[in-house]
This record gives C-alpha cells, structure tokens and sequence, in this order.
C-alpha cells in the first residue's frame, strides 16, 4: 500500500492517490464506501490513511490466520506441534509433499510479513502527521480539528498495537521453520 496525499488548509480538502495490492484493489468498492461513510463524521485529512491502515490489518489477519490453519494442519500430519504429542510415521512421498506446501506457505508469510512491515510505517508515518499538524495548519483549523484529530490518534495507536501483535501472530515464522526442519530430516 502507498498513500500520497495533498491537503488544503484553505479548501479543508485533501487530493491524492493510494495504491493497493490485488487482493485489496479486488475490494476498492468496500473501501471507498467506507470512505464515504466515515467522511461525513471525521472530516480530517488524515483519515484516509488511517482507514487505509485499518482495512489493510484487517486483511493481514486473515490472510496470516489462513496460514495458521495450513501450518496447524501440517504439524497434525507430523506429529510435531503445540496441539499433537503423537508419533507419527509418515513417509518419504508425504515428506515430499509437506516441504513443498511449507515452501508455499513460506512464500506467502514473506510476502504478508512484509507487508506488516509497510503497514506500520504508514501507520507510524501518521502518527507523525498527526503530532506535526500544528506546525502547518493555521491555528483555527487545529482547534477545529481537536477532538477528531483525538481520535484518529487513538485509532492509529490501537493500530499500532495491532500491527505488533500480527508481527508475532500465532509464532508462524518459527513454527515453520521447526515443520521444514521435520520434514527434512524424514
């Protein structure tokens, strides 16, 4: 995700573009009616980037729980995992198979850790805009926008905390690495 925006004091209207990936870009409809519905309550310009944040962790957490799923399965399968104690022989076709799906999922958990990783700086580079409004608004805008630019603080620090906990979301990269090292020595 990428936000460029440009807001007007004088017009109190903000221009600009985001970029999206594809999963998201195929769900432009929900975000921009969302958009549209949240405007009229939270006439601010940095809005759009804290429901951008939003909506993209949302997304993020489904995409790591699915993972969470696939790697819950395949610890079943090998017997080597918080929920199952049991030995289990599996053979050398199933070792196969399960290092290929843990490549694949390895791939995928790349690509969403990153994007974490870009979802926080968003969120942080908000927060920043957020602490430096007063150095290029005009001062009657500011106590316009005090209670709003309030809570979309508050909404961008839980972000925050959120954003952090779906870093460490269900110990996926470590766990994965123990199921391809399980496979591996099959």
């Amino acid at each position: 995700m990428s936000i460029v925006l440009r807001y007007n004091t004088i017009s109190n209207i903000t221009t600009g573009y985001v970029l999206l990936g594809p999963r998201i870009s195929s769900e432009i409809e929900s975000v921009l009616d969302t958009i549209a519905s949240e405007f009229p309550k939270f006439s601010h310009p940095l809005l759009v980037p804290i429901l951008m944040t939003e909506f993209t962790s949302g997304d993020l957490l489904k995409e790591l729980t699915t993972i969470h799923l696939s790697l819950a399965t395949i610890e079943g399968q090998t017997g080597y995992g918080d929920w199952s104690a049991a030995q289990v022989q599996i053979s050398r076709k199933t070792c196969e198979a399960l290092a290929r799906e843990l490549g694949r999922l390895s791939c995928r958990f790349a690509f969403h850790d990153v994007a974490i990783q870009c979802t926080t700086m968003v969120n942080e580079f908000t927060l920043k805009e957020i602490a430096s409004m007063k150095d290029y608004l005009p001062a009657g805008r500011i106590q316009e926008l005090e209670s709003l630019t309030a809570s979309l603080k508050n909404r961008a620090e839980i972000l925050s905390s959120s954003l952090k906990h779906l870093q460490m979301f269900g110990g996926i990269s470590q766990r994965m690495q123990v199921q391809q090292n399980v496979v591996s020595e099959k």
